[in-house]
């Protein structure tokens, strides 16, 4: 079997069948085949994406006299080169900050089977970058596109780590649960500031 039928048929998997798919699949390195995986769907989410930055800058008329053609050019650049690497990246540290949470809820295995159950979790990736060209309707549809991607990562955690569903959904939510909480108490804090500046002004 070819890499691209290989990559045809992962995606048909992992977004048709999800259960059996992390239950058959046995490439859990984390560093192979999954990776190359996730490199793919970077790829075409940045090409897709770099395609409405360019789209963007070609809907305006004035762009060549006010300069903007050179700013739009270079974060399409950016994008199509720059956002791959920043995903991966990205990726390799979600993973381990869900694998903390993982192993302390149980998990049985090492970094390596949540980093492939996260990176197969990636196969929405080009999906959410096509509805991203749909004004309106399509943050809507990217909504629901990343609740099934935490269904995703939920499945391939429980599967490949050997937990309960509960507790790989508390591993993949607990880090973004945090993450909010800490933004919403600094907001508060900086809000309560404001409010006291004005009070005494």
């Amino acid at each position: 079997m070819s890499f691209v039928d290989e990559l045809l048929d992962v995606y048909k998997g992992v977004l048709t069948q999800p259960s059996e798919f992390f239950e058959s699949e046995d490439r859990r390195d984390g560093f192979g085949f999954s990776l190359k995986f996730a490199a793919v769907n970077l790829a075409i989410s940045a090409v897709l994406s770099t395609v409405s930055v360019v789209a963007f800058g070609a809907a305006s008329s004035a762009l060549s006299e006010t300069g903007l053609g050179i700013g739009v050019g270079l974060i399409a650049e950016f994008t199509l080169i720059g956002s791959p690497i920043l995903g991966l990246i990205g990726l390799l540290i979600s993973s381990g900050i869900i694998h903390i949470f993982v192993s302390l809820l149980g998990g049985e295995h090492g970094y390596s089977e949540t980093l492939s159950a996260m990176e197969y979790a990636t196969a929405v990736q080009p999906l959410t970058a096509v509805f991203s060209l749909i004004p309106i309707l399509g943050s809507l549809v990217n909504f629901v596109i990343w609740i099934y991607a935490i269904f995703l990562q939920t499945k391939g955690i429980e599967n490949f780590q050997e937990m309960s569903t509960g507790r790989a959904l508390a591993a993949v939510l607990l880090p973004v649960l945090i993450v909010f909480a800490i933004v919403f108490a600094i907001a508060v804090v900086v809000f309560a500031g404001a409010l006291a500046g004005i009070s005494a002004a």
